[in-house]
C-alpha cells in the first residue's frame, strides 16, 4: 500500500518544480530575444550550381552567349549571380570570334551587362593573318546585346609576338573595333 504525500514532500516537490521552470525560462530568455532579429536579418537562401552552363539571350530570345562557370551562386538579397572560373563564348550566329575567360564574374538581375574580374582574358578564336590576338586585364564589363567590352584598368594586348600596354580599353567585338584609352606603350620584335 502506498502512503499519501506528506505536506513537507509536496512543498519540496513544488519548490523544485518552480526552480526548474525558472531556470529553463531564464536560459531561454536570451535565445527568444535573438531569434526574431536573426530571422528578420537573414537573407533568403539562393541556389548554387556546380558546372553551370547559362545561355544568354537578347530581348527577342535569340541566343547570344553561352556562359560556363565552375560555380554559380545566386545572392537574392543583392539581386546578383556570382560566377567562378568563367568562360563566355558567343553563339555562331553572332559571328563574334572571341572567347572570354575570367577568374570571377557577376551578373546583376536588373542589368544587361556582366562584370568580370581576376585574371580576365579575351582571345580571338579565329586567328587573323597577324597571328593570335589576346587581351589581358584585371576587370572587364561585357554588354552582350551590343558586343561591347570596357575596362578602366591596365590592359595588355598581344598580337602574335607584339605587345601593347595601356590603361583602359573599349571595344566592339562584332565590328572588330578597339580603342586603347591612355598610357599606351608597345613592344614590337623582329
Amino acid at each position: 500500500m502506498t502512503r499519501p504525500f506528506q505536506r513537507r514532500e509536496l512543498l519540496a516537490l513544488g519548490a523544485l518544480t518552480a526552480v526548474a521552470m525558472l531556470t529553463w525560462l531564464w536560459s531561454r530568455q536570451g535565445i527568444e530575444d535573438d531569434v526574431p532579429a536573426a530571422v528578420a536579418g537573414a537573407a533568403a537562401p539562393g541556389y548554387y550550381l556546380h558546372g553551370a552552363t547559362i545561355l544568354g539571350t537578347d530581348e527577342e530570345g535569340q541566343a547570344l552567349i553561352t556562359v560556363q562557370a565552375a560555380r554559380a551562386e545566386e545572392l537574392p538579397a543583392e539581386n546578383r549571380l556570382l560566377l567562378s572560373d568563367v568562360a563566355v563564348r558567343f553563339q555562331p550566329d553572332t559571328q563574334v570570334p572571341w572567347v572570354l575567360t575570367a577568374t570571377q564574374g557577376q551578373a546583376f538581375l536588373e542589368e544587361t551587362y556582366l562584370d568580370f574580374s581576376g585574371e580576365v582574358e579575351l582571345t580571338r578564336s579565329e586567328q587573323p593573318e597577324s597571328g593570335p590576338m589576346t587581351i589581358r586585364t584585371s576587370s572587364l564589363r561585357l554588354e552582350p546585346a551590343t558586343f561591347d567590352v570596357r575596362t578602366e584598368d591596365p590592359v595588355s594586348l598581344y598580337l602574335g609576338t607584339r605587345r601593347l600596354d595601356a590603361v583602359g580599353l573599349s571595344a566592339n567585338l562584332k565590328e572588330e573595333r578597339l580603342a586603347l584609352e591612355s598610357g599606351i606603350h608597345g613592344e614590337f620584335g623582329p
